[in-house]
């Protein structure tokens, strides 16, 4: 028997899919991990699979796309599992991500320090659910947490999609379902195991520092006007690079239920990501954060304000070092199978089960492309992922962060 099975099921009804997922993973299982299109309530999967494998822990959550070994999937729900022993598992959850994102990681580092079983090899995956319209920026604040209490564990997560709507997304733990909560599996093993995380970015030779900023909102780049100086280094106008983009202003201000109701009349974020001047340039040309080993992690900029300032993500503060990134076009559409193809490398030994956690705005960039870059892993091992709404994974020689428009890999030995 495979130590890794993976399992998938397009039907639409919900408990009929996840028993068909169960039914055909088996009932000898360790841990699993189940992604699911918005339209199932994790909910009821967690009670199908309960009720098939007993008390075994399962993490999940919503995606904006599900991945197996055959390449991208939509409105299903795809599983892997582990079905050997030397495992020991856990699973945990913690509410309140959104509002209070340090004392809900704190909550949740807690819960995991007390289900952490023996092994060589500590192994956190996390995933909290997705930012939306109006929320973000929580999953920066969470990571440094996690990773504060646990130095030496492997540590890789992906961010909870809705299906491309940024309104609201869920995540499965501990048995249960939520959609403002972070959750996360703890597992340890003497077998080995390794990540890696590719985008297909490269630097583009500039560095720039933040001379001026307030909290999120970076104010001046080199002395500059913020604005100005990325237009300058995109060989566009302010004019140009801001086009349209007060959508976006007013979006982030509107309820939820009124965005949906603009979305249901077209303006999805697919269409203003493949409309908007900010967005095209961002995809382009985001910038990153400098490294002397391996290749930058994305940084992405959130908006650009009337007054000329780009707001992040996450806090820049005067000093930050930014550097000017460039999209590499081969290396973009090879970055699943190179981030695949490193973590298996490191195992040093063939790779049992892979998981994958990809952008899901590489999923609307890269489109029927992307169907093409699983070619060469469908043998590799038994392989299970989600589109992300954020990744977040280890960059050499700067630790863990959290990316955007990259692809992380998990690669059990």
């Amino acid at each position: 028997m495979s130590e890794f099975t993976s399992a998938i099921s397009s039907r639409n009804d919900t408990q009929q899919a996840a028993r068909e997922v169960a039914s055909a993973i088996g009932n000898k299982v360790a841990f699993a991990l189940v992604y699911a299109d918005q339209k199932h309530d994790l909910g009821v999967v967690e009670g199908v699979l309960r009720g098939a494998w007993g008390a075994v822990p399962v993490l999940g959550c919503s995606t904006s796309g599900e991945i197996n070994a055959e390449g991208p999937h939509e409105g299903s729900i795809v599983v892997l599992a582990a079905m050997a022993e030397g495992f020991h598992a856990g699973t945990a959850l913690a509410r309140g991500v959104m509002k209070e994102p340090e004392a809900a990681a704190r909550d949740l580092a807690r819960q995991l320090e007390a289900k952490k079983g023996p092994g060589k090899y500590t192994l956190i995956v996390v995933h909290t659910v997705g930012f939306t319209v109006q929320e973000s920026g929580f999953e920066h604040r969470a990571f440094p947490v996690i990773q504060q209490a646990f130095p030496n564990a492997i540590i890789v997560g992906g961010s909870a999609g809705d299906g491309l709507k940024f309104l609201s997304s869920q995540v499965l733990a501990d048995g249960r379902a939520s959609n403002d909560a972070i959750g996360a599996m703890i597992i340890t093993t003497d077998r080995p195991i390794a990540s890696s995380l590719e985008h297909g970015y490269r630097t583009a030779g500039t560095k720039l520092r933040v001379t001026a900023s307030k909290g999120n909102h970076v104010h001046e780049l080199d002395g500059q006007k913020a604005v100005r100086r990325y237009a300058e280094l995109l060989g566009t106008t302010e004019k140009e690079l801001t086009k349209g983009i007060s959508v976006l202003k007013v979006g982030s201000f509107l309820p939820k239920k009124f965005a949906s109701f603009g979305q249901s009349l077209g303006m999805t974020p697919k269409k203003m990501l493949e409309e908007l001047p900010f967005y095209q340039h961002t995809l382009r040309n985001p910038f990153g954060e400098p490294s002397s080993k391996g290749t930058p992690p994305i940084i992405i900029p959130k908006l650009i304000h009337d007054d000329g300032s780009i707001e992040f993500f996450t806090p820049m503060p005067v000093g930050t070092e930014l550097e000017f990134m460039k999209r590499d076009e081969a290396a973009y559409v090879a970055a699943t199978e190179r981030a695949m193809g490193t973590a298996i490398e490191k195992l040093g030994a063939p790779a049992q089960g892979c998981l994958l956690l990809e952008c899901a705005g590489r999923k609307m960039v890269l489109d029927r492309r992307l169907a093409d870059t699983f070619v060469n892993l469908r043998a590799k091992a038994a392989l299970a992922g989600f589109y992300c709404h954020g990744e977040q994974g280890e960059a050499a020689g700067i630790g863990l962060r959290c990316n955007n428009y990259s692809v992380v890999a998990l690669a059990f030995g």
